[in-house]
Parts: structure tokens; C-alpha cells; sequence
């Protein structure tokens, strides 16, 4: 998949991605917690690490390698907790994915039946690979394991959501995100608009119950479509507070659409309303 020029887009799917962290990041204290509460966690070795990362840039790939995006999928994150450890340290040696296998081995005191081609991330001694090495879908290649822009990832995401903003942050992206937690109230509203907003589709009811979907995702189209480079700006409120601000999308064939996602704390328990 190519992302387009529309910035807007990028962003959203780079809000969708960071708020699925969140979650992932969810169920592992919920791990954690449940090795804990019956006594694993200190015996246990935890690793967690990613397969590839995920790019966001605009006319770029979001997996296929390009010297643009290997900041962004090249690096991965390795967390090792090894049996009875109690503090913790930040290592940026070259290591790959191929020495997890080898340092499972090495904890448990294994060796294993065939021949490996990475290592114990335990093993200190060992000479540093010079290089990183991936799969361009069937294609092996390498780049240096030092290569300038590799820490670079982040800075895209500081652009489109803030530094030290935390969670709010992540929904105030969007044209006029200033509006974003304001009242209705005292914005002015001047009147109808000739513009026709359709919601496709949106149910306002919130549940507490795990089994229920929370109705954060909010999209739409509108009538009649507008062009691309003049598209129209939209702010939503849940209960009268505006929860997230966004436009219709400068890509063509859906220059009518437009979405947000508003954050599960905007909703009371029932019926909510939404303008």
C-alpha cells in the first residue's frame, strides 16, 4: 500500500496505528500483571519484539523498503526480561530478530538441534554485525547497522501529535484543532449551512461492557462534493464539546468523505449526541 499526498490521511492512519499500540501496550500490563499475581513473572523470560515497523509518509510505502522509510521499518522493538532480573538497561547493539531463538536457547540453558544465524543477545564478546539485514519481499538486503537516519522515526510523530502531549495529543490532529475540547456553546454557531453531512453509519449509544463496540469512529460524506483542493472543514461535538476536528480528504474519487476519531472518555453511559 502507497500512502497518497494527503497529509490529513497519513495522520489518521498514524492516530489508528499509535491508539493500537495503546492497546497492545494494554494487554501486556495485563500480562504482566497475571505472571505476577501467580507467581511466574520473576522465574519467567519475557521477550517481546515486532516482526517490521510501519511507515507514514506522505507518497511513500507503508512495508515495501525505500531509503526514504527504513527509519521507519527497519528498527523494532526488543524488550528481554530475564529470570530474577530487577533493574533494567537500554543496549543499542546491532541485534536482529534471528537472535531471539539463540538467546531463548542461551537462558534456558539449550543448544539447539540446528545451526543459527544470530546470538545470544547475552553474548558480549561476540564481534558487532556491521550491517542490518532485511527482506525486500524475497530479496535479501543490507545496509549499514549505523546508517544517519535510523533514529529518525519519531520525528514525524512529534510533528503531527506534539511533544509531551500524551493521549490528548493523538486526538487534536486536523484542521482548527484549537476548537478541540471547547464548548458549542460559545463558538458563535452562525446558522445552517447549505452543505448536507451525512453519518455512514454511527450509533451514539455507549456501553461499558466489554463486548461492546465504543462508537469512537466517526465518518461521513457531504453533499455536494466539493473539490479537492477547496475541501470543507468539519468540527465534531459529542455532548456539546468538540472532540475532534478534521475535513473532507484532497485524494480524488473520495473528495466527499471525510472521518475522525473522538476519544472513549467524550461518551456517557446511554445516548449520546452528536452535531
Amino acid at each position: 500500500m502507497n500512502w497518497g499526498s494527503d497529509e490529513l490521511a497519513i495522520a489518521q492512519g498514524a492516530q489508528q496505528y499509535l491508539l493500537q499500540i495503546g492497546y497492545v501496550d494494554h494487554l501486556l500490563g495485563r500480562l504482566i500483571a497475571r505472571l505476577k499475581a501467580t507467581g511466574c513473572y520473576d522465574n519467567c523470560l519475557f521477550i517481546l519484539v515486532a516482526d517490521h515497523g510501519v511507515s507514514f509518509r506522505p507518497n511513500a510505502s507503508r512495508r515495501m523498503p525505500t531509503a526514504n522509510n527504513l527509519p521507519d521499518l527497519m528498527p523494532v522493538p526488543l524488550f528481554v526480561k530475564l529470570p530474577h532480573q530487577t533493574s533494567g538497561t537500554t543496549d543499542d547493539r546491532n541485534v536482529e530478530t534471528i537472535d531471539v531463538l539463540p538467546t531463548i536457547a542461551h537462558f534456558l540453558a539449550m543448544t539447539p538441534s540446528i545451526e543459527c544465524d544470530g546470538h545470544s543477545v547475552h553474548d558480549l564478546g561476540r564481534v558487532e554485525r556491521p550491517q542490518k539485514r532485511f527482506f525486500n519481499w524475497v530479496e535479501l538486503e543490507a545496509v549499514d547497522a549505523d546508517f544517519q537516519s535510523r533514529f529518525h522515526a519519531v520525528r514525524p510523530s512529534l510533528r503531527r501529535f506534539g511533544f509531551g502531549a500524551g493521549w490528548d495529543g493523538i486526538f487534536q490532529i486536523g484542521p482548527n484543532n484549537d476548537l478541540v475540547g471547547r464548548s458549542t456553546a460559545e463558538l458563535g454557531i452562525a446558522g445552517r449551512s447549505s452543505l448536507q453531512v451525512a453519518l455512514t453509519p454511527w450509533q451514539n449509544s455507549y456501553s461499558e461492557d466489554v463486548d461492546d463496540l465504543v462508537p469512537c469512529f466517526v465518518e461521513g460524506r457531504v453533499r455536494p462534493s466539493p473539490p479537492a483542493d477547496q475541501p470543507i472543514h468539519l468540527a465534531i461535538a459529542i455532548n456539546d464539546t468538540v472532540r475532534a476536528v478534521t475535513r473532507t480528504y484532497q485524494m480524488s474519487g473520495i473528495e466527499d468523505a471525510w472521518s475522525a476519531i473522538v476519544p472513549e472518555h467524550s461518551f456517557r453511559m446511554g445516548e449520546n449526541a452528536l452535531r
